[in-house]
């Protein structure tokens, strides 16, 4: 099976007839699913080796205290209405139910661990389905499709957690509503996903004038649908259950825009152990730096792309502008005071889980650049059409040294939950400690940031390491 694609640009090359097309193939339904899953499967298991051994078996903020526990103590249907800080967390409360159900108390951590990497897998398949009309070559679309699990600093707080999972649902949404499939089930498939990340993540508000735009596709309408589902419901949530305002100072916008760049962009170059200091010997320079080559992919596009990858590099780069502004906005703190900093200040700078969706716009237009650079023919000074070996060369040199200057960000220099407390451990001993106890006792087991959760010993009972 083939389709005629018409490379962009060559209408305006001196001497190529503007008929002039190419033949590529494209994979039938089946194939591509099947490429889907497999991608999926491989962006979860990256997800999981991107991980520290401890920080798998670490529960993360709300994941054990509010998720799991609650998961123990209330019906799923009551717990899926329940709104906590402001918002619906429909996707990581069903986690919890499911990891509940399924296994012992002893495996709770590492199972929503390993939950949080199968969403991450799933969020990268259905990416790649939901993104051939931006990114036709399959092999820079799976490229696209797994900085889902790849961008540097995602296993510093984001990867492997149901607390933060609603982050790659608001990435899934954006592609889902600008991308597109012809295949009708899949279509609803994505409005599931959809109505899903709405319902996770209260921020897909954001996205509302994107969905109003994308509805004038038929084809993205059940999308739309599921995002303006969601929010509706997220929007009564909020009504019942207002977030609470922390009553810190507000962020200036020198900070906003500093942050930006200090999150956003220079993680995506500099590996976090080598951050501060390379902020303190060289910012703001290397601040704005490392955001030209998004801008120049962004260029690029917009004068010889499509028109839906020009909305793609337009879109998907503004929404993570207004994500990263509504959150300083929302949570004010202290440490996202940026632009105070200067000399040995810069080297404690405060990474937020905020810059994640930034980081991972920004990396997107730069491979959607590479992959329509890499179709771009050669063309001779008499008009003739030569071989595109030479502009591929071209394309894999720079992405060998985009390969080299991220890889030192690949395996985690910082996760926030390498140093546990351990789940397993702590309920040995707590189901030790029950041998003598009534069923109702009450356990308090250890998580990240001081927290705790409550166990009774009924609860641990069927742990398989009390005996």
């Amino acid at each position: 099976m083939s389709t005629t694609i018409e490379l962009p640009g060559l209408r305006a090359l001196r001497g190529i007839p503007t008929a002039l097309s190419v033949r590529m193939p494209v994979a039938a339904p089946h194939v591509r699913v099947l490429s889907a899953i497999g991608l999926g499967w491989l962006g979860m298991t990256i997800a999981w080796l991107r991980l520290p051994a401890a920080a798998r078996d670490t529960f993360w903020a709300e994941d054990g205290r509010t998720f799991v526990e609650g998961a123990l103590t209330h019906p799923l249907a009551a717990a899926l209405v329940t709104p906590y800080d402001g918002y619906l967390h429909t996707l990581p409360r069903l986690m919890a139910a499911a990891v509940v159900a399924l296994l012992p108390a002893g495996a709770y951590a590492i199972g929503i661990t390993l939950a949080s990497c199968a969403v991450a897998g799933a969020v990268v398949a259905l990416i790649f389905l939901f993104t051939a009309n931006i990114v036709p070559s399959p092999w820079w679309r799976a490229a696209l499709a797994l900085v889902t699990v790849a961008a540097p600093t995602l296993p510093r707080e984001v990867l492997g957690n149901a607390a933060n999972v609603h982050t790659l649902c608001l990435w899934l949404a954006m592609w889902l509503l600008v991308g597109r499939t012809d295949d009708v089930r899949l279509r609803w498939i994505g409005a599931g996903a959809a109505l899903l990340a709405a319902t996770t993540e209260v921020q897909t508000l954001l996205l509302l004038p994107l969905a109003l735009l994308a509805a004038r596709s038929t084809a993205r309408r059940p999308i739309v649908l599921g995002i303006v589902a969601g929010a509706t419901v997220q929007s009564f949530a909020m009504l019942v259950d207002p977030r609470r305002f922390n009553g810190n100072a507000p962020v200036s916008v020198a900070s906003m825009l500093d942050g930006y760049l200090m999150n956003g962009s220079t993680t995506i170059w500099v590996p976090q152990s080598a951050l501060g200091h390379a902020l303190e010997a060289g910012w703001p320079l290397i601040g704005i730096a490392s955001i030209l080559p998004a801008v120049a992919a962004i260029a690029f596009v917009w004068h010889r792309g499509t028109g839906i990858q020009r909305a793609a590099v337009a879109a998907v780069p503004l929404a993570g502008i207004a994500v990263w502004t509504a959150s300083l906005i929302a949570n004010p703190q202290s440490f996202y005071d940026y632009a105070s900093l200067s000399g040995a200040s810069l080297e404690r700078i405060w990474l937020t889980r905020y810059g994640i969706v930034p980081q991972l716009t920004l990396i997107s237009v730069m491979i959607i650049g590479l992959s329509l650079a890499a179709r771009i023919p050669v063309v001779d000074g008499r008009g003739i059409l030569r071989s595109r070996r030479p502009a591929l060369i071209r394309v894999a040199t720079v992405l060998v040294a985009g390969v080299v200057l991220v890889a030192g960000n690949l395996t985690p220099t910082v996760s926030r939950r390498a140093y546990g407390p351990q789940w397993e451990p702590q309920t040995v001993t707590a189901s030790r400690s029950c041998a003598a106890a009534p069923d109702d006792a009450v356990r308090d087991l250890g998580e990240t940031l001081g927290w705790t959760v409550q166990l009774t010993c009924d609860q641990l009972e069927d742990d398989p390491g009390s005996s």
